[in-house]
């Protein structure tokens, strides 16, 4: 028995004052009456004067003091464990990059799910177990007996190219057993830090790794043109050796699986390497850097990288205005720009260009695209103008906005903006006190970016940060034609499908998917080139240093797979106040009866 108040029994101490009353007789006084007949009785039964030592059997005081007992008990909130006749079992399997790993024999995965079926016949047979994933974190079973269902989700389960999320997947583990106390079970590599386990009382971990595993693999892959040419790029890659011993490294740079560079070199241990190469293409390539080992490592996702690159494409940008030399010549200076300046439009001739000016012409309703406007409050927005502000100083910059990237706006002034208040929903990149500058909305069909002020009417054209803001603007508009890297991705993220029409994307391992339209891809889970509609579309990267580290890390709580495993049943707390205060109630009940019995 516990207590969850103890101090309440230092109150026991308090019975010696009933026995102390039940010791204790008052005295006898003189009363004068006419007859003592009627008196005879209750004068045999009135206490004597003395003090008693020896203290007389009682019924009732001991009831009283049984009742204080259990009160007193009942303060002190005392509980029991008791075991109840079921276990609860979470097995978590790690289902990340890392676990493709062939160090041992065939892969990490193919041993983990091995021993995991190993495990379940050492469990009793009133054992109740769950099985998370940890890529993504989700339950694929929930807590059953039924193993031939566990083993049914087990079966289909694969690993994935992606990063691991092992903290996501141990909390989605801990909420599940966090009324049952029961236990977790982790099969993993360890290939992540071991200050993720710190906390996690009740979580074993099952290594599933060799001794000595060798990798070397590219963590670092970046493209960026040269000097604004259309067609000139340079690529950086960086090459880890994360093996014991030194390393014999090829590297192989391909478009179009065509070779157009080769060498080789050797790595230390734990040596890093950097390499750039410059190349020129006028026409869609599929890049494709690859690195080869002899002996091959034990980890051949992180040996590839791949990107593809669009130096033909065209952006349509329209200038309506009654002229802007600023905005000509810095829209001028982009070679991928086709420009067009005209002083009015029509709604129907917004579909025909990819992004759309206004400068201080109002624009058509209803809007659409990708739209920018200068100096002028579009119709039908929820907000209205309350006229024109003057001399107004910049107090706020997002500063971490895409649009605002190396751009310093230093002092500047606006010397006459639009007093509007915030759409609904924007997101505002620019302020003076409490009038936004600029803003940021975007609907459906409509990506709005609001300039409050004409160009004009202020300094920023002076500022040396404009040309930077005009570049990062188109970049963050259309990243496909201005960013050589928007064709490649890490796995795990997402990627926006920008071709109309019914498309057919099948990925490296012949995974297809039918897309509708324009739509966003969330499943881009393997390492290889995406094609669609029969073409290299993008090209997924791992690109992720700690998962290509496949040493073991997390070193402590763990667990040998060859121990007996008895999971411990699930314990409540069961707490005795409510009955304690029951038992004084009727005790008391039974005091009164025995009282008012004797009186009688």
């Amino acid at each position: 028995m516990s207590f969850l108040n103890p101090l309440a029994l230092w109150l026991l101490s308090l019975t010696g004052i009933i026995i102390l009353f039940y010791l204790l007789k008052r005295r006898k006084r003189e009363v004068f009456v006419s007859s003592i007949f009627l008196w005879k009785k209750i004068v045999k039964n009135l206490p004597s004067p003395e003090f008693h030592w020896k203290l007389p059997f009682s019924w009732i005081l001991l009831l009283q003091i049984i009742i204080l007992i259990l009160m007193i008990l009942a303060l002190s909130n005392p509980f029991l464990f008791r075991k109840s006749k079921e276990n609860f079992l979470v097995i978590v399997l790690d289902t990340s990059a890392s676990m493709k790993s062939t160090d041992v024999f065939p892969n990490r995965f193919f041993v983990a799910k091995k021993r995991i079926k190993e495990f379940l016949e050492t469990l009793p047979q009133n054992t109740k177990i769950a099985l998370i994933s940890s890529i993504p974190p989700q339950v694929l079973s929930s807590f059953s007996d039924s193993k031939s269902h566990f083993l049914e989700k087990l079966r289909d389960l694969e690993p994935l190219d992606v990063p691991g999320k092992e903290k996501e997947a141990l909390n989605l583990a801990l909420s599940l057993i966090s009324k049952k106390r029961g236990e977790i079970f982790f099969f993993t590599d360890t290939s992540f830090p071991s200050k993720i386990l710190s906390l996690k009382e009740n979580i074993e971990l099952v290594p599933v790794v060799s001794e000595n595993p060798r990798n070397i693999g590219i963590t670092h892959f970046d493209i960026r043109s040269t000097a604004g040419k259309i067609g000139e790029y340079e690529i950086l890659v960086k090459i880890e050796n994360f093996s014991l011993g030194k390393e014999k490294i090829i590297l192989r740079i391909l478009a179009n699986e065509k070779l157009l560079h080769q060498e080789g070199f050797e790595l230390p241990a734990s040596g890093k390497k950097n390499f750039t190469y410059d190349f020129i293409c006028n026409q869609k390539i599929y890049l494709k850097v690859e690195i080869k080992t002899t002996p091959p490592d034990d980890f051949s996702i992180d040996n590839f990288v791949g990107a593809v690159i669009y130096p033909e494409q065209t952006l349509f940008v329209l200038l309506v205005s009654q002229g802007n030399l600023f905005l000509e010549t810095a829209l001028k200076t982009y070679p991928q720009i086709k420009l067009f300046v005209k002083n009015k439009i029509s709604q129907e001739q917004l579909p025909e260009y990819d992004l759309i000016f206004f400068d201080k012409v109002t624009p058509p309703f209803p809007l659409k695209g990708n739209i920018i406007c200068i100096g002028i409050l579009p119709p039908n927005l929820p907000i209205e103008s309350k006229g024109w502000e003057r001399d107004l100083p910049v107090t706020y910059v997002k500063s971490s906005h895409p649009l605002f990237r190396f751009v310093h706006l230093g002092e500047m002034n606006v010397r006459r903006a639009l007093s509007v208040s915030s759409l609904p929903g924007a997101e505002i990149l620019l302020r003076s006190f409490q009038i936004p500058l600029m803003q940021i909305w975007q609907r459906e069909n409509l990506t709005l970016l609001l300039i409050s002020f004409d160009f004009y009417e202020s300094d920023f054209p002076l500022q040396v940060g404009f040309p930077v803001f005009i570049f990062n603007l188109l970049q963050w508009f259309h990243p496909e034609v201005f960013d050589p890297q928007y064709y490649k991705v890490r796995t795990g993220e997402d990627f926006f499908v920008s071709r109309e029409g019914n498309n057919l994307l099948v990925g490296p391992h012949n995974h297809s998917t039918k897309l509708e339209g324009k739509s966003i891809f969330s499943r881009v889970n393997f390492v290889g080139p995406y094609k669609l509609n029969g073409d290299v579309y993008f090209v997924a990267n791992l690109l992720n240093s700690q998962e290509s580290n496949i040493f073991p890390q997390a070193k402590n709580h763990s667990l040998k797979i060859e121990e007996e495993f008895s999971p411990a049943g699930e314990e409540d707390k069961w707490f005795l106040f409510p009955l304690l205060i029951l038992l004084s109630l009727v005790l008391l009940l039974g005091e009164w009866y025995l009282y008012y019995r004797g009186m009688q």
